[in-house]
């Protein structure tokens, strides 16, 4: 116990510095967990018109992109980063479209809080790979020079 938490005094500013993506990972493993416990009584109304497989597998997504997504935060690393992302948005968006077959339009903002999630880990995903690309040019500069 005491280990974790050194470790997480010495992340602490890196998670700081993505408070809202820190948040919204900690929101889906803390959302994941109680959905794999007890899947009859997921708490979302249209969750419960989905069936159990459904449930199950968009909850182990959420719990595995929210952890990679909280350890490439704690880590640094951009990919662990993106492949906790990737995971999570791609879940929002199959749930989302499961969602939207199940109840149609008459639950139009309840299904799009899904497609919003699922485009914001997109966007943030992007932007990691964008870091990641300047980051590999700074560095071939620094060896360019080197040589």
């Amino acid at each position: 116990m005491r280990r974790l938490l050194r470790f997480l005094c010495k992340r602490w500013k890196a998670l700081q510095a993505d408070s809202f993506e820190t948040f919204m990972a900690l929101i889906c493993v803390l959302g994941a967990v109680p959905i794999l416990l007890a899947p009859a009584l997921a708490p979302n109304p249209v969750l419960a018109l989905l069936p159990l497989v459904i449930i199950i597998c968009w909850a182990v997504a959420l719990l595995v992109g929210g952890l990679l997504d909280l350890v490439g935060l704690c880590t640094g690393n951009l990919y662990v980063r993106r492949a906790g992302l990737v995971l999570l948005s791609a879940a929002a968006f199959i749930m989302g479209m499961a969602a939207f077959a199940v109840v149609g339009l008459s639950k139009v903002v309840g299904v799009g809080m899904y497609f919003a999630f699922s485009w914001a880990c997109g966007i943030t995903y992007h932007r990691l790979g964008k870091e990641l690309k300047e980051s590999r040019a700074r560095l071939q500069r620094i060896v360019d020079r080197e040589e």
